[in-house]
């Protein structure tokens, strides 16, 4: 974890602004990584991240639902911890359609509009790559 971000984001300090809002870093796919290696990685983040190693980054984690990885989020507040399939099927259309409607305007009026958001099926991955 020091190599891959502690030690680039120290070296970098003096550069940044404070006045700058904190960064987001994007770790998808976390049960992906081959023997139970997300459990570790966010056990190893959740470490320097308490440690105050990396104040001013965010962190957004994406996994499917993995029993260890669960176990290590419960030490999250509540408000830190959402999980896709606790949001309302009809919550995730709208939430869909907006996004669809703001990428592809000149859509809106089209069948294939309605058959976009149906194809998503609740998943803004395949929306976004319409």
């Amino acid at each position: 974890m020091g190599d891959l971000l502690v030690n680039p984001w120290k070296i970098s300090a003096s550069e940044r602004s404070l006045e700058l809002p904190a960064y987001l870093i994007v770790i998808d796919a976390l049960d992906e990584i081959d023997d139970q290696g997300g459990s570790k990685f966010l056990k190893d983040l959740l470490t320097v991240v308490n440690a105050g190693e990396l104040h001013g980054l965010k962190f957004l984690v994406t996994s499917r639902p993995d029993p260890e990885l669960a176990d290590l989020c419960k030490s999250f507040s509540s408000d830190a911890v959402c999980h896709l399939f606790d949001v309302a099927e009809e919550e995730i259309k709208g939430d869909i359609t907006k996004y669809l409607q703001a990428e592809l305007p000149m859509l809106q009026d089209q069948p294939r509009f309605a058959e976009l958001v149906s194809q998503s099926k609740d998943l803004f991955i395949y929306a976004s790559t319409a």
